[in-house]
């Protein structure tokens, strides 16, 4: 059980990897600084993370979750050309196939 920050930290070092632990620091960091109304670029040019990640976190505060819609339905366009088949053995003298 953690009851302190000795035992918070203990228990993070246990289950997360430095590079983990780095990206939830920033992000709780992000978090502070967006509810100081600081502005994108400033946070940008403070922390080197992209405006992204910032809009990321933003979502997350104001329970978007992460994305900033998670349940909208996903259309996909069915109108995609469809790469044009190249014959098998190539072209030969002008005629579209020898087959």
């Amino acid at each position: 059980m953690v009851k302190s920050a000795t035992d918070l930290d203990k228990f993070f070092g246990e289950i997360l990897t430095e590079n983990e632990k780095e990206i939830i620091l920033r992000r709780v960091i992000v978090a502070d600084m967006l509810e100081r109304k600081l502005k994108y670029r400033e946070i940008e040019e403070v922390l080197g993370i992209s405006s992204l990640t910032i809009s990321k976190v933003r979502d997350m505060l104001v329970k978007r979750g992460y994305g900033r819609n998670p349940d909208r339905k996903r259309v996909y366009s069915l109108n995609h050309k469809k790469p044009k088949q190249k014959p098998l053995l190539g072209y030969y003298k002008g005629a579209a196939s020898i087959i």
